[in-house]
């Protein structure tokens, strides 16, 4: 159950974050990455093996919530989302 906890509050906080990208842009299609975030968090925060398996987005208007969830997994540093 904890593990859920964490992936359910890593969603939230991409979505967040989606939401804080497309109004500092004033541009994007953040509902497309709103509903990717479950998926993403699940997908990149919790089944993906590091240098064992790639993830390939093919839906461009949810690039926002890859890379939030990317930050979330330590990638890169949170700040460093523009």
């Amino acid at each position: 159950m904890e593990e859920v906890a964490r992936l359910r509050a890593a969603a939230r906080d991409a979505r967040r974050l989606v939401l804080q990208m497309a109004r500092r842009h004033g541009a994007g299609h953040p509902l497309a990455g709103l509903a990717a975030c479950d998926l993403l968090a699940a997908t990149l925060l919790h089944a993906r093996r590091p240098g064992v398996d790639r993830f390939v987005l093919g839906l461009p208007e949810a690039t926002a919530a890859h890379h939030a969830a990317l930050a979330l997994g330590g990638a890169f540093p949170v700040e460093d989302l523009a």
